[in-house]
């Protein structure tokens, strides 16, 4: 048995990078601090194969002061040679002239562009990447440029509140009070980004009483019954990622999904909620709506597959309504075999993900169909979960980890990032987030998902803080 990562890889995705930072894109400098940085920034290293443009345009007569953010990494030989590189020119043309090319761990100085429009190209090579840069830019009027506190010194405030909810002004209060109703912090950030509404009650119930000897990815969902399902789509529309509805301004993810997301200034790739038929261009109820930032959790991947979540920001707010509303988040740590959520509980996984051979659907050519479907799973326990995977493949399953499924039900290609919600006392909190399975969907095996209530004050805090 080996390992895949459940999401579907397709041909139009795999060279969106070299498109999806820049992309001739015009940023217009302003005596408001702007900046440019490469994909992944603070997050994930860089992908290979890049070549990225932006264009710099100052009013006319104005000059530009560029600084750079502390880290600051390309790839470079032991010569100095830039094997990726991050180049600014001294006009709108790459044939103007090089004002600078930068490479190496070292931040750059400070300077000023030449020109009121100049150009500025990222390019990457096949291998060995690093954290990347972060570059900052302004007109020269502006004579009080803010300090950017560089990622040490933001790691250090936020520590500051170790163990406790860090308000949006730096104050700290007790995690009980996030989303109590009460405003404990003084900016009320406290009470912010919670959940719109009832949480974990549908208007439309998902059917739990599934029968016969289904497969892969069960049956056609009651059309609305997952109000919090969301498909991810690129620019050609195509699904290659599920997620779950937060709150209006909000979707929850898997990191691996979020790291192919491209996000565009005029074009780059959306969330569709309210869906149940993605071949259905008559749904009134569903809306798709642009990314507008991603936030991947900074330990993912940390051992292997260990920490696989993500936050995605909505350029626009959902409007909720019968057909969209998001699940209970469970409480922080409230996982494991003794849990509200113990092993044996029998759970429920939605997604478009593919089905198996035996099973009639109608679809795309990926095998993803085209209706929403669902499958019950029951919770496997802890000891069992590790012994498996240990045995069959040699990996370690982590704390914030739970295995689900088997006996013929399980996840697949296109399920990744999708949730897995759990029913107590008649309300429906997402456990967790798929995350990967044994090769090729083997539903003989359980699955493994991120377990949600290990980062609940990892949401929160992370949406508070990028309201």
């Amino acid at each position: 048995m080996f390992f895949y990562i459940l999401l579907i890889s397709l041909v139009s995705y795999s060279n969106c990078q070299s498109s999806g930072c820049g992309d001739d894109s015009l940023h217009y400098a302003s005596s408001q601090v702007d900046f440019i940085e490469s994909p992944g920034y603070g997050n994930t290293e860089y992908p290979e194969n890049l070549k990225c443009t932006w264009k710099i345009q100052a009013p006319p007569g104005e000059q530009v002061n560029i600084w750079f953010e502390d880290p600051f990494h390309l790839e470079a030989g032991v010569s100095g040679i830039c094997y990726d590189s991050l180049t600014v020119y001294r006009g709108e043309s790459t044939s103007s002239g090089v004002l600078a090319e930068l490479c190496g761990s070292e931040v750059p100085s400070p300077m000023k562009a030449e020109q009121s429009t100049f150009a500025v190209v990222f390019e990457t090579d096949y291998e060995f990447h690093y954290e990347g840069f972060r570059m900052y830019f302004v007109t020269e009027g502006n004579t009080t440029t803010p300090d950017i506190p560089t990622t040490t010194e933001r790691q250090t405030t936020e520590g500051k509140c170790s163990g406790q909810f860090t308000c949006a002004n730096g104050d700290c209060v007790d995690l009980s009070s996030r989303c109590d109703g009460t405003e404990d912090c003084s900016d009320g950030s406290d009470e912010m980004n919670c959940a719109e509404g009832d949480c974990g009650n549908p208007v439309i119930p998902p059917q739990t009483n599934i029968g016969g000897d289904r497969i892969i990815n069960g049956q056609e969902a009651v059309p609305h019954s997952f109000p919090w399902q969301v498909s991810i789509k690129g620019n050609d529309m195509e699904h290659y990622c599920g997620g779950s509805v937060l709150n209006e301004n909000w979707v929850m993810t898997a990191a691996h999904c979020a790291e192919i997301v491209f996000i565009g200034t005029y074009n780059g790739d959306v969330v569709v909620v309210g869906q149940h038929d993605r071949n259905d261009a008559s749904e009134t109820d569903k809306q798709t709506i642009m990314i507008e930032e991603k936030y991947i959790h900074p330990n993912y991947d940390t051992p292997d597959r260990a920490n696989d979540i993500a936050l995605l920001k909505l350029r626009e707010p959902i409007q909720m309504g019968p057909t969209i509303s998001p699940p209970c988040i469970p409480t922080q740590n409230d996982f494991g075999d003794s849990s509200s959520f113990p092993a044996g509980m029998t759970c429920l996984l939605s997604g478009w993900g593919k089905v198996g051979e035996d099973e009639h659907y109608n679809g795309d050519m990926f095998g993803q169909p085209y209706r929403l479907r669902y499958t019950d799973l029951d919770l496997v326990d802890d000891n069992t979960c590790k012994k498996i995977y240990l045995e069959e493949a040699g990996f370690d399953i982590q704390e914030m980890m739970q295995c689900a499924g088997g006996n013929g039900k399980t996840s697949c290609n296109g399920d990744s990032g999708g949730p897995l919600v759990c029913q107590k006392d008649n309300i429906w909190f997402q456990v967790g987030i798929v995350s990967f399975g044994p090769a090729p969907c083997d539903a003989n095996y359980p699955a493994v998902y991120t377990r949600v209530a290990a980062f609940n004050d990892w949401i929160h805090q992370t949406m508070t803080d990028n309201s």
